[in-house]
């Protein structure tokens, strides 16, 4: 796997396929969480999702989808109470 780092994003490729891309955080000690990343452990611990980071993050920015209750509910998980509208 190679990572090509540009100014605004993070590219990784493994082989010749290109297996991320990501934009860049430019800050000290930032992280960014990507829920997508973590359906498969979701599915095998559907209670270890519930305050974690990941979730609060994909809350937040209205990225927690209907395909991610159906894995949740499909996991078993507990149904998720859509963030509070800002205002």
């Amino acid at each position: 796997m190679r990572v090509l780092l540009h100014a605004s994003e993070l590219v990784i490729i493994d082989g010749r396929v290109e297996a991320a891309r990501h934009g860049r955080l430019t800050g000290r000690g930032q992280a960014r969480l990507e829920l997508d990343h973590y359906l498969e452990a979701l599915v095998r611990k559907p209670d270890a999702l519930p305050g974690a980071t990941t979730l609060d993050q994909a809350r937040a920015a209205g990225k927690f989808t209907q395909v991610h209750e159906a894995w949740w509910a499909a996991a078993g998980g507990h149904a998720v109470r859509p963030p509070a509208p800002a205002r």
